[in-house]
């Protein structure tokens, strides 16, 4: 069942469709499932992959689409970075406690993408991912593989075009490294989550820390505690005993 997406999603999605360029814009409008970005758009620790891959989002379209939103970052490879989100609380109980998007939105296709070399591309998208920065204002910014990482760096330190509002950049392996097992690329990504937390002093979810004790370990479980305030974000969000915002994570 497809979940109503938060409304943070449905304006990316128009962002994204107005900077889309004339030849990639109708192929973007055959997946209506694709926002760019998935997550909670009030989270502290937001993760930038480099762009939709062609193949995957072929296959999502096959096997979720009628998941909606939750269609994205699936499959084989992507399922371990779930796995990693999974063991460091980022996704918990069926919920996201965390925001991933990518620098790039238009789907590309390994070994030939769009008529333009893949710096330009980027760059014409950096207003958008400014823009998903401005509204989200993670405390730590963790670029998934280097591509992503060369990105964002270029973007922030070369170019000056996307402002990361103070948060800290760090980079975690990808999910699709190859020549190693899907423990091993787990494992690294899991290890490199924690130690981005630990060297940015993030200690919790949120910039006003109502999750507190978050992928670095504190907390009776190794999770978060869920005892703060509530966030109150849209009145569709489900909202669990603790009265803590939360977003579906199937």
């Amino acid at each position: 069942m497809a979940l109503q997406p938060h409304s943070h999603f449905t304006a990316l999605r128009e962002r994204i469709r107005e900077a889309m360029p004339p030849h990639a814009r109708e192929e973007y409008d055959r997946y209506p499932w694709l926002y760019g970005a998935i997550g909670d758009p009030g989270a502290d620790v937001m993760f930038v992959c480099e762009n939709p891959s062609r193949s995957g989002v072929e296959m999502a379209d096959r096997m979720f689409r009628q998941l909606g939103i939750e269609a994205q970052w699936r499959g084989k490879r992507p399922e371990r970075f779930r796995r990693a989100l999974r063991e460091t609380g980022l996704i918990r109980d069926g919920c996201w406690h965390c925001y991933l998007t990518n620098v790039i939105k238009e789907i590309w296709t390994a070994g030939q993408g769009p008529p333009e070399p893949k710096g330009v591309v980027a760059r014409r998208w950096a207003g958008v991912l400014a823009w998903e920065i401005r509204r989200v204002r993670p405390g730590l910014v963790v670029c998934v593989g280097g591509e992503s990482h060369a990105r964002v760096q270029r973007l922030t330190k070369e170019e000056g075009a996307v402002d990361l509002g103070g948060a800290p950049l760090c980079r975690i392996p990808h999910y699709s490294e190859p020549f190693k097992s899907v423990e091993a690329v787990v494992a690294g990504m899991v290890g490199g989550i924690r130690r981005c937390v630990k060297r940015s002093g993030t200690g919790c979810y949120r910039a006003d820390c109502n999750h507190r004790g978050a992928v670095d370990g504190r907390g009776d479980h190794g999770g978060p505690d869920l005892s703060g305030p509530a966030v109150q974000l849209e009145p569709h969000l489900l909202l669990d005993a603790r009265k803590c915002a939360i977003f579906h994570a199937h």
